[in-house]
């Protein structure tokens, strides 16, 4: 029997490379709605932007993995498959939100809300299709098969009924 403890969950190496898939999803969910964001606004991408609204985008996940390592806030296990949909859009979509805000509070009025808002709208539903056809590891994987599982029967006997 050891005596030694076991490793906190941030100096733990699972831990830094979840963090690293985390953050990455991020990047990938927000970059779609980021650039087109900018491009409407603008009419041209520059890095500069698009690489402060990603920055920010990355915010809320941090610190949702920060809660989740240190705190243990999470979602519990036998969640249904909504709540864990809801957990997977509703940071990608703040996150995304907060890069485009403005850095002064009188930069709050001049923002394009509908655009800002459709792009963070956007990064939600990304993160659902993510959460989807790419689930993370965990017991998450297994209720998104069994929702695959569920629409791959119905899609059988949808077929079967339409002959």
């Amino acid at each position: 029997m050891s005596t030694t403890p076991p490793p906190a969950p941030l100096v733990a190496w699972p831990w830094w490379r979840d963090l690293a898939e985390r953050l990455g999803r991020q990047a990938l969910q927000a970059a779609i709605p980021v650039l087109a964001v900018i491009q409407a606004a603008t009419g041209h991408i520059t890095v500069s932007a698009v690489l402060v609204a990603l920055a920010g985008a990355e915010v809320i996940p941090l610190l949702k993995a920060l809660l989740q390592a240190v705190a243990g806030v999470q979602p519990p296990s036998g969640t249904t498959l909504w709540v864990v949909l809801v957990d997977r859009a509703v940071p990608a979509a703040a996150g995304t939100l907060l890069g485009f805000l403005p850095d002064s509070w009188l930069g709050l009025l001049s923002m394009n809300w509908a655009d800002d808002l459709t792009a963070a709208a956007a990064a939600g539903i990304l993160a659902i299709i993510t959460a989807y056809v790419t689930p993370p590891a965990g017991p998450v994987t297994r209720q998104l098969a069994a929702a695959r599982s569920t629409l791959r029967s119905l899609r059988t006997q949808a077929g079967r009924y339409g002959q």
